[in-house]
């Protein structure tokens, strides 16, 4: 029972993240549904908690009797992301973000952006079409005003959609207890990072009580392509320090499902001594990727990738971050300028760690001064 004597699903009160004012809110939200009327679930960046959490949320809908479909930016790449899409048969129920809807009310899990600059310069949604958000990052943004909000620290948004399925006893079936439980395993990377909460622990305990204990193994044995090794010695071969900052990138342009590999190289990285942050990056046709590892308490995350590669254009969580932008039309490179533009920007990112680290260098205007960073 409510406190104002209403009543309420027997497992809203299993954290602290989701008040009964909470839970009431998006039930409200349920209610109010103008028949017929769908929702469409964005996945700004694909990763399994992005996957993970579309997918309970698309659940959470579904059992409401609201039609949802799940759009993505971005790519399956990734060797991990790539054996998901196919175990999970992600081809029935997710389709990139060229295809949204003009129209109609939508919903955002793993991001609190709503002008993300991971959708592309192609696709322009007003923000007031979002009336549903899930987010385990703090970054500072405009609440959904007549909608539902939900954004707590935590290690995983699919640990969220986890918890508000449970608050109004959304069943989830074996296969989607798995991948929740995936997307919870992955993010907080098995459960190890310090910004690991309870709630993430017993959503993940809670899922696997009915998961399929094999295909979560498998999701995490993946194997890594053919190409992965000629990338990696391409990137190597460009390593080195910027004031304190590992930095390194692919020396000519690479396919957009390989894009998905620097993250991979940077987390190998992360593990040598020497820097405490890595950053690794490279051009797919035209758009910039990045992926970011810092193990420094001191150093604002987001704020430097931000100064590195353009505000909007990338964030972090616990030590992890990237970026990806797409370019303007007329720097998009031909394979024949393709060298002339990426010494051009890896010129550029080292000056602007230099700024950003406050350790010379100059701005804009030809003067030298030092970030507040």
């Amino acid at each position: 029972m409510l406190a104002d004597g209403g009543s309420m699903p027997a497992h809203s009160n299993d954290s602290g993240f989701l008040k009964a004012d909470l839970v009431r809110q998006f039930m409200q939200l349920l209610e109010s549904w103008k028949t017929g009327e769908s929702i469409s679930i964005i996945v700004a960046q694909v990763d399994p908690d992005g996957i993970a959490s579309a997918h309970v949320s698309k659940a959470i809908f579904e059992s409401r009797g609201i039609a949802c479909e799940i759009y993505y930016a971005g790519s399956f790449g990734h060797p991990q992301n790539q054996l998901i899409y196919n175990e999970w048969e992600l081809m029935k129920t997710m389709r990139p973000i060229s295809e949204l809807p003009e129209q109609g009310p939508l919903g955002l899990v793993d991001s609190s952006r709503f002008e993300d600059a991971r959708f592309g310069s192609e696709v322009r949604i007003d923000p007031a079409r979002f009336i549903f958000r899930v987010d385990h990052h703090l970054d500072q943004t405009t609440k959904i005003k007549d909608g539902f909000d939900l954004i707590e620290s935590c290690g995983s948004a699919t640990t969220l959609c986890t918890l508000l399925a449970r608050a109004l006893e959304v069943p989830l079936d074996k296969q989607l207890r798995t991948l929740a439980a995936v997307g919870i395993h992955s993010d907080t990377e098995q459960l190890t990072l310090s910004i690991t909460r309870n709630e993430d622990i017993q959503s993940f305990a809670w899922l696997m009580s009915e998961g399929d204990q094999e295909k979560l193994e498998a999701s995490f044995n993946f194997r890594l392509p053919p190409q992965f090794a000629d990338l990696e010695r391409e990137v190597l071969s460009t390593l080195e320090m910027v004031d304190g900052v590992r930095i390194a990138h692919a020396t000519s342009l690479m396919k957009e499902e390989d894009g998905d590999l620097l993250s991979i190289i940077a987390n190998r990285q992360r593990r040598n001594e020497g820097a405490a942050t890595t950053v690794i990056w490279g051009v797919t046709g035209g758009w910039v990727r990045a992926s970011i590892r810092s193990y420094s308490k001191e150093l604002p995350l987001t704020k430097f990738i931000e100064a590195i590669f353009g505000k909007g254009k990338g964030g972090a969580k616990h030590g992890s971050g990237g970026a990806r932008y797409q370019l303007a039309e007329p720097h998009v490179p031909f394979p024949d300028t393709a060298e002339l533009l990426i010494k051009f920007l890896s010129a550029q990112y080292k000056c602007r760690i230099q700024q950003m680290r406050g350790r010379g260098g100059s701005d804009r205007n030809g003067k030298n001064g030092k970030s507040q960073a």
